[in-house]
C-alpha cells in the first residue's frame, strides 16, 4: 500500500544501512523534531530544495514522552489494584477509608486526562 502526504503518493522505498549509532541518532533527532523518522530523513535529505517534512506524528509526544506517559498509567493502573486489595482486606476507621475513596477517584481522573490526552478512550 502506498503511503500518501496530502497530494503526495510515495510508491518507492530507499534502503540504506547504518550503524546502530547512526541509527540511534537519527531515531534521536526525528523523536526531537517530533517526525517520523521518514518525513526527517526526507526533510534533511531536501533541505537543500528548501522543502521540510510533511508527516507529522499524530500525537504531540515524543516517543519517550510517550513511553512515559505509558509507565505512569501502568503505575497509576497497580496503584488502584493496590489501593482495593488493601481497601478490602483490612478494616480501619472511616476518615481512612474517605481518604482512599478520594485517592482512588482521583488517580482514575488523572488516569483518564491522560487517556485523552493521547486521543485514546480511557
Amino acid at each position: 500500500m502506498a503511503e500518501s502526504s496530502g497530494d503526495t503518493i510515495r510508491h518507492h522505498f530507499i534502503k540504506t544501512r547504518v550503524s546502530e549509532t547512526e541509527r540511534g541518532i537519527i531515531f534521536k533527532n526525528a523523536d526531537k523534531a517530533k517526525a517520523s523518522v521518514s518525513a526527517f530523513i526526507r526533510a534533511r535529505a531536501m533541505s537543500d530544495m528548501g522543502q521540510s517534512p510533511r508527516s507529522k506524528r499524530r500525537t504531540i509526544l515524543s516517543a519517550s514522552e510517550g513511553r512515559s506517559v505509558a509507565i505512569t498509567l501502568a503505575c497509576m493502573g497497580r496503584l488502584v489494584d493496590i489501593i482495593r486489595e488493601y481497601d478490602e482486606t483490612l478494616p480501619y476507621p472511616e476518615d481512612i477509608q474517605f481518604v482512599f475513596t478520594h485517592l482512588l477517584r482521583e488517580i482514575k481522573e488523572n488516569r483518564d486526562r491522560c487517556f485523552t490526552a493521547l486521543g485514546k478512550k480511557p
